[in-house]
This record gives structure tokens, sequence and C-alpha cells, in this order.
């Protein structure tokens, strides 16, 4: 509707078309009636009467259509009758009558018969126009010192009136938006409706409604600064894609760079993340950059360097802050593969062959990147998108994933030009390109897997990515890849020289073979061999391999690495997540009590049960000490609370913060109705929506706006009749 009537307003006003909504459909209507009046003497002589009773119509069918659940038509005698008793209540010449209505329905485009004997506006957006027209002159208008708030406010707490609230918005003089700023921030903080007084807000600021006066578009941006706004405007724009873009001069940057003035405070704050993904979307990298250059110089080589890397991560700024900043960094010293791992996905790209580009190729070889989820610049960048597990484990199903979108790890994803450019850097690495395509007779075979493992321990040597692609390949079901692969005379799948085709091919064979796991895992006690090993158990063996090695897991476990042993959890953790892995019974759960907290944690990720019944709940809040990789607590959890919500779950889910999705899939569903009857619940998520994941933010916003709805329940016009906001009544 509104392409058309600016294309309509271009071929006729050229460069004065008006950029709002509410200006533009004024500006068509204008248009409209002055053609109109030229043609019609009715229209010359009852304008302004005809675009009274059309804003009338347009507030009478909207108000009926939300109370009965309408779609805006009325039967025509109705229409008549409406007129007619509009005329008479508002005390204007009723001789004029049959004019107003011709001209309504025939000669002006607003109202039209679609349906015999019928009448409704051609389309939903005028008839919301003219609601919203007929609100902002009349609601009122017969009673000293009406406070306009209260038309506002009504609207904003009924969903229904959102398209209708954005017109009635759009008519405010610039005197009156400082009071409507005031009357956003009441009903923000009134917490009754927080869902949709942020929606209605935020499309506020999005049409530009306070463009004209600075300091109240400030005000009105600096609405979404709490943490409940973030939480929800976030995952409005991110995750739902239901929210307009705020263009930076209708308050984007001022909200942006309010955004980055909290971060700056308290960088390491739980709601840092999102508030730096919501103000990228609100500025320009440059914006971004001029403030986090500074900030990172600054935290170079200190304990917060790792925090201010994970800030630029989702804009990627180190790769634009070029050698100076990147020269800064810890990487050149002993620097964590964690701290190496977010510097690459904040696009670090340090000079070719220097300690710390061999620092980052060490952070994907070792597996500590392979979390990231966007493509990244640079050798190691280049490494890590050929090589990615998640490629390798959708490569199973050749396919979208389940929610049929492409992912930044897709075999269409631009692989083709890190395989050039890794080319032109060594002509060796070749090799991975030519090992990642079957060959002919290799179709429907574990060779890809194998072969490609095989290759990146020829070129690199062993390393965990290398295994865990081998092990992929080894969890794939044998009716569907047979095995297959290159192997090498007399090798072995473990210890220092491990050949990975063999690792893939033993394993397979070797599921329900108990002797073998025990005899591999005497044979083999370097930590690269025991951390594979353990993913080789718990992803491949039969319920009972695994059940006889528990011992082996909790002793493997306890003396790995630290480093070493969080590749595992995140290895294990994505192995377990997908479908095409062998699950392990809950039962294994119950004999395995006695064990270590990290072995239960690890088990968890292969069990496909959500409830975890075999676990208490202090079992399951300490291993939010595992933080991502507990998902399957903080899973059970989620379930235990949507059932029996209880203080104690709810702390529970305390412990796991804001973000427990697991990878490759969405949270755990919650039934509707979730937090209904808990006010003490909602209020305390609420409270601290940072201090609990976000589908429990969600569960609590609903069961606000619900228990709003059900304590005020009413329509529109049934509060309009209540406070008299217009002299005739609706009947």
């Amino acid at each position: 509707m509104q392409l058309t009537i600016l294309l309509f307003l271009m071929q006729r006003r050229a460069n004065s078309v008006p950029n709002s909504r509410t200006a533009l459909y004024t500006s068509y209507m204008e248009t409209f009636l002055d053609r109109e009046a030229e043609k019609t003497a009715a229209v010359h002589e009852h304008r302004a009467d005809l675009e009274e009773v059309t804003a009338f119509l347009g507030w009478h069918l909207q108000a009926r259509a939300e109370a009965e659940n309408g779609n805006g038509q009325m039967p025509t005698r109705e229409l008549l009758k409406a007129v007619m008793n509009y005329l008479f209540d508002v005390g204007k010449d009723e001789s004029m009558f049959t004019d107003l209505f011709t001209a309504v329905t025939d000669r002006v485009w607003a109202l039209t018969s679609k349906v015999q004997g019928t009448f409704e506006f051609d389309v939903q957006p005028l008839r919301e126009y003219f609601a919203a027209r007929y609100l902002y002159e009349y609601a009122g208008a017969d009673q000293r010192g009406f406070d306009t708030g209260d038309v506002l406010r009504n609207m904003v707490r009924r969903g229904y009136w959102l398209n209708t609230l954005r017109f009635y918005a759009g008519f405010a003089n610039p005197n009156e938006l400082g009071g409507m700023v005031e009357a956003l921030e009441e009903e923000r903080d009134a917490r009754l409706h927080p869902s949709q007084a942020r929606i209605a807000a935020w499309n506020l600021l999005a049409d530009g409604v306070f463009i004209g006066r600075t300091r109240s578009q400030n005000r009105a941006a600096e609405l979404f600064l709490d943490d409940l706004s973030v939480r929800l405007i976030h995952h409005g724009i991110v995750y739902m894609h239901e929210l307009p873009e705020v263009a930076g001069d209708r308050g984007g940057h001022h909200l942006a760079a309010e955004l980055r003035a909290l971060v700056s405070k308290d960088p390491a704050s739980r709601a840092t993340a999102e508030r730096i993904q919501l103000a990228s979307r609100l500025d320009d990298p440059a914006a971004f950059d001029a403030w986090w250059q500074p900030h990172m110089l600054a935290a170079a080589g200190t304990d917060n360097e790792r925090t201010w890397l994970d800030i630029a991560a989702p804009a990627q700024s180190l790769h634009r802050a070029g050698l100076t900043v990147v020269n800064r960094l810890t990487l050149a010293t002993p620097a964590t593969p964690a701290t190496a791992a977010a510097a690459l996905a904040a696009g670090a790209v340090p000079e070719p062959y220097s300690p710390a580009e061999h620092r980052l190729l060490r952070a994907v070889l070792d597996g500590h990147a392979s979390d990231i989820s966007h493509p990244c610049p640079g050798y190691a960048g280049d490494v890590l998108r050929v090589l990615h597990p998640d490629y390798y484990m959708r490569k199973i199903r050749e396919q979208p994933d389940p929610d049929g979108r492409q992912t930044t790890w897709s075999p269409q994803h631009h692989r083709q030009g890190a395989f050039r450019r890794l080319r032109d850097r060594d002509p060796r690495l070749a090799l991975l390109q030519q090992k990642s395509k079957n060959t002919t007779g290799q179709s429907r075979t574990t060779s890809v897997w194998g072969n490609t493992a095989r290759a990146i321990s020829e070129l690199f040597g062993p390393c965990w990515l290398a295994a865990e692609i081998a092990i992929i390949g080894a969890a794939t079901k044998p009716k569907t890849f047979l095995t297959g692969g290159d192997l090498t005379q007399h090798s072995e799948s473990f210890g220092p020289h491990p050949d990975y085709g063999r690792l893939l091919q033993e394993v397979r064979h070797n599921r329900a073979n108990s002797t073998w796991w025990t005899d591999t895992f005497t044979a083999h006690t370097d930590p690269l061999s025991r951390a594979t090993w353990v993913l080789a158990l718990l992803t491949t063996a039969t319920h009972n391999t695994v059940l006889d090695h528990l011992e082996h897991v909790d002793d493997a476990i306890s003396e790995l690495p630290d480093d070493t042993l969080s590749a595992l959890r995140m290895s294990s953790s994505r192995l377990g997540a997908v479908s095409f892995a062998r699950p392990l019974p809950e039962t294994v759960l119950a004999t395995a009590c006695d064990r270590s907290l990290a072995t239960l944690n690890l088990l968890t990720h292969h069990i496909h049960s959500r409830r975890l019944s075999a676990l208490d709940e202090p079992t399951l809040i300490d291993m939010a000490r595992y933080d991502s990789s507990a998902w399957p607590a903080a899973d059970a959890l989620t379930v235990r609370m949507s059932q029996t919500p209880s203080p104690r779950l709810l702390e529970g889910l305390k412990a796991y913060g804001p973000y427990t999705e697991r990878p490759f899939q969405q949270p755990v569903p919650l039934p509707a109705g979730s937090l209904n009857d808990t006010p003490d619940a909602v209020a305390a998520i609420l409270d601290a929506p940072f201090d609990y994941p976000d589908e429990w933010v969600l569960a609590a916003v609903a069961a606000a706006e619900r228990s709003a709805l059900h304590s005020g329940a009413s329509y529109l016009q049934d509060v309009a009749r209540r406070q008299n906001w217009f002299t005739q009544q609706d009947r």
C-alpha cells in the first residue's frame, strides 16, 4: 500500500514526497481529494465533513473489528445508520447525508463494496490511518484538560492497535512529543505489558516520529537501555526478524552510543554480548571501531584482553584495526588457546608465518575455534573455513539445517575461495581440497571423513581437529555409509603417529568389542590419544561397552590438561546434539551416578532425554560450571521447571545465565502458559533478565501480558465509552 502511494506522489510531487508514513498517507489523501473536489461539487462543498465522517468510519470499523474479531466489513444498512447517527450526535446538517455517503463509498477511494451488501475500507492500512486520525483530532475534543496520553497508553496496551498507534503518533505536533515519550516510559516501567510497550515504542522510533526534536528523540531511544528492553529488542531483531530497523538519524546512532557506554562501564557484564550486537545493527562499523580500538589497546596484555576480543567478534573489528592492534596482543607470547580463538573470531590477521599466526592456527587445529559461528579472515580463518566440524557433520545429510537455512559452514558457502587462497599460500595444502571429495567408488562411504583427517595429520601433524572429523565419520550409520577410505599399512589408531583413517575404521569395527577398547586405552596414555579414545567411546560404542569403561573415562578426563578437556567437551557437545549419532539410553546415568561430574556431563550429551531423571537437581545445577557444554542439564532444568515450577529450579536456571542454546538446535520449547500463577518467578525474571535463559525471559513476559489481559480485559471502544472520549457513542 505504501509503495503504491509513494509511486503516485512521486509522479505528482517529485522531490517533495513526505518521508514519514502518516505524512505520506495524509499527502496522498489530500492530493486525491484535491482532484475529486475539482470534479465533484459535493466533494468541494462538504470536503471537511467528508474527511471527518471518513475518519469516524475508520475508528468505527476498526473498533468493531477488534471487538468482534472481524475483518472490518459492515452491512450497508448498518453503515448508513452509523453515518446518520454520527451526523446527528455531533450536530451536523443531516441533509448532507446522501452526498457524504455517496462521496465516501463511490467517488473517494476509501470504502468499497467487495462483498455484496457490505462495505469496508479498500485496504486495512487506510482503515487504520483514518481511525488514528479520528482518535487524534476528536478524542477528548469536548473535555477540558483531556489527557491525550490516555489514548496512546490504551493503544500501546493492545497489540491489535499497533499500526493505528503508528499513524496516531505521526500526527503529533513537536510540542506533544515530550509527553508522548513520558507516556511510553510510564507504560514500560509499569511492566504490565512489557513486550507490547517496547514493540510500540520501537516502531514509533523507527517511523521517525520524534525526528523533529532531537532531545525527545534521544529520550525515546534511551527507553531501550534497560536490560529487559535489550533482551526483547535483540530477540525480535536477531531471531524473529519482526522489528523494523531504526535508522541512525532516527535515534539509532544515539542508542548505539549509549549501549556502548554501558559496555565501557562494565565490559564483563552478562548483558554485554546483546548490547554490542544490538549496537552493531544500529551504527556503522566505523563508529564501533573508533570506540572499541582505544579500549582494546588499553586492555592488550591485561586480564581484560579476552573480554574486549569477545566484544569485537560480532563486528570483527580486529580485522580493520590492522597490525598495530594485533601486535599488541599476547598472541606472540604463550597465550591461552581460548584467547587465541577469541582473537581469530574478532578478525585478527597477524603477519604471515609469525608466532602470532601460528597460535591462531594451533587454536583451530586443537579444536578451540570450532564453535566460532562466522567466517574469519586470514590463513587460520581459511583453514577453519574448509575444515569446520559443522561442515563435516552436515555433509552426512548434504542438505540445509532443519529450519531450511543454509549455515555459514554449509558446502555452498565460500569454501572454494578459501581453498584457492590456501593453495596460493602453500601448494601442499591442495591436498585438503583433494581429500574432501569422493572419488570413483567412494560415494556413500566414510572415505571423505577418514581421508580428510589423514590429510590434516599429514600437513599439520596429529591434532584434535583431525581426530574429531574421523570420529564424525565413524559415528555415521553403517547402513547409510559403508566403511571406506585410505589406510597406511601397519599403522595404529592412537599414539604419537595415529592413522586417522584406521581410527575411523577400527572404531566402527569394534563398537561392541570391550577388549579392544581396554587394550587401546591401556596402550596409549598421551593426552591426545586419551581424549580421542573418550570421544570415540561415548559417540560410537554400544551401551554395554560404554558401561564397561566408565572408570576408564573417569581416569582419562581426570588427567587431561584443561585445554584438552575443554576441546573434548565442545566436541562431545556438538556430536551429541546431532541426530545421526548413536544415542545412549538414560539408564546409563543411573549406573554412572557415582562417577565424576565431568564424566556425567559428557554422558548427558549423548542421551536423547531432556528430563535426565536419574540426576538430582543439585547435580544439574552444579554442571553450570561447564558453560555451554552443559546444555543437556539446562534442558533438564527447563523441562522440570515448566512442569513443576519451584524457587529451587528457578535458582538452577539462574546458574546457567542467559545462554543455554544447544548446538545446531533451538532451545527446549516451553508449554503454553508456562509461569502462569507464579508471580514471584515472573517478577524475579523481569527484574534480572540477563540472569536467566532467553526462553524463560520470553515466558515471563508472556505471563505478565496474560495477567494484565485478564485483569483489565476490555476493547478500546469500551475504554472510549467509559472515559467519554467522544461526544457521540458508537451504536
